[in-house]
């Protein structure tokens, strides 16, 4: 009786290979039978042997489960956590930054109750090495803040003020933003109908992702070309001054796609806006990585090198002008060059240069519209339709059988000793093999033979 494989027996990398692999998602257990399928694919895919495959389902059915380590469970049952989750639960930080922060200063501490932490504790944290920022030399802003919030928690306020957080200096500007031909070639590859308007509308218009979400019919006024959008930044709605011809666009799309007047343009995350552009940069081989984020640096740039004043861009954006300068403003290299050494540099005003790109985005949405459907969230492609090849009849070839070889196996057969012969007989089936000779011998085809052997039949007569 073979030896029964033990979990522990496995090999950590080797369990490790499987998983990663997706072993268990190609290796299935009939209920009935509990014969395992797959096992072959799956071994071509992980680089494990079927045996090793076999010994894994046996002795671990089901992927192995993370294990945390016990100062998280201890953590969830102190009762500090109570406070947090009561006071701060329906945030939307607080599963993804507080949490985190409170479980990696709660193992620092040494499982010390959030409950009690004092400021001797909170000092401990402040000077912590691994929660440092070397920049500033200072605990990191985003913990800072969020110890911060656990002082306001556990009622210890008072705290606050010994406590305070360290932002890092104004860092380099981006030296980059989207000229003309990564515009153009950037619409080209777009192939969504509201991240192609998204493309327009940030670039006009200079608001952030979080603003531009927010564009609903409702906000929009046609007769005085003004379009409101919220900017969670300055919590409040935004004037944005835009040309006609985006208006027209964007009256389009609703009419084109049934959008009422409290429902949002843009319905997709964050993550799918940002996708979609990233994508379509490195199709259209744009040097650098398109975001969402990057359309406003491209407005401020654009709409600053062609005549536009610093006062009217920040309104537009809804942004500080110090900030645009710091942090959005790219450099103009041909103005730069024109200024210095004299090289020819022609500009055109922002309201002829965003005219000028209009009729691609124009263009391009004709293109892809009739592809886009409105799903219950958002846009999203037509299934095409995969055609299928008909199938050809194959045509059968006559089996060829190498009768030599078959009478030297049977010959070696009839030489073994009585008690292999059995053994020898069950792996290769020799007597249906005798058969299907005799057959041959007899003048039958090959396919007649091996078929008169296999349904046993005695043949008196030769084939024709």
């Amino acid at each position: 009786m073979p030896k029964m494989v033990t979990k522990s027996e496995i090999k950590k990398s080797t369990l490790a290979q499987f998983v990663e692999k997706g072993g268990y998602t190609i290796v299935t257990q009939d209920p009935e039978t509990g014969r395992l399928k797959g096992v072959a694919r799956a071994s071509e895919i992980t680089g494990l042997s079927d045996e090793t495959i076999r010994s894994i389902m046996k002795a671990q059915p089901y992927p192995p489960l993370k294990t945390l380590p016990k100062y998280v469970d201890d953590f969830y049952a102190s009762e500090g956590y109570k406070l947090l989750e009561g006071k701060y639960g329906h945030r939307r930080f607080f599963k993804t930054v507080l949490i985190p922060t409170a479980i990696e200063a709660f193992n620092i501490l040494e499982s010390k109750d959030p409950i009690s932490w004092d400021r001797d504790d909170f000092e401990k944290l402040w000077k912590y090495p691994q929660l440092q920022d070397p920049q500033i030399e200072w605990i990191r802003f985003d913990k800072a803040c969020q110890l911060r919030n656990v002082m306001r928690a556990i009622g210890k306020a008072s705290l606050l003020e010994n406590f305070q957080t360290k932002k890092r200096k104004a860092g380099a500007k981006r030296h980059w933003y989207l000229v003309d031909e990564d515009i153009i070639a950037l619409i080209g590859e777009i192939y969504e109908v509201d991240t192609l308007l998204m493309l327009e509308e940030g670039i006009n218009t200079g608001a952030r992702f979080s603003g531009l979400v927010t564009t609903i019919p409702d906000k929009i006024n046609y007769d005085e070309s003004i379009l409101q959008i919220w900017e969670p930044k300055v919590k409040e709605w935004v004037d944005k001054d835009i040309p006609k011809c985006l208006l027209d666009l964007i009256e389009q799309y609703i009419s084109d796609f049934g959008i009422k007047g409290s429902e949002r343009l843009y319905r997709k995350s964050y993550s799918v806006y940002l996708n979609r552009l990233k994508s379509a940069g490195v199709r259209a081989g744009v040097k650098h990585k398109v975001t969402t984020h990057i359309l406003k640096h491209t407005f401020v740039t654009q709409a600053l090198n062609r005549g536009v004043s610093l006062e009217v861009a920040s309104l537009q954006c809804g942004t500080n002008p110090k900030t645009l300068q710091d942090y959005y403003l790219g450099v103009d290299r041909q103005r730069r060059r024109h200024e210095l050494i004299g090289e020819e540099y022609k500009t055109i005003p922002f309201p002829e240069w965003f005219a000028s790109l209009h009729s691609y985005f124009v263009k391009r949405y004709e293109d892809i519209k009739d592809n886009c459907i409105m799903g219950e969230k958002g846009i999203e492609l037509k299934q095409r339709r995969k055609v299928r090849k008909a199938k050809v009849a194959r045509i059968r070839k006559p089996r060829k059988i190498e009768w030599k070889a078959i009478e030297k196996n049977i010959a070696t057969f009839e030489a073994l000793p009585d008690d292999k012969k059995a053994i020898a007989r069950q792996r290769f089936t020799i007597p249906y093999w005798k058969r299907a000779l005799e057959l041959h011998r007899q003048g039958f085809s090959d396919d007649e033979a091996i078929r008169f052997a296999k349904t046993k039949e005695v043949m008196v007569t030769g084939g024709q």
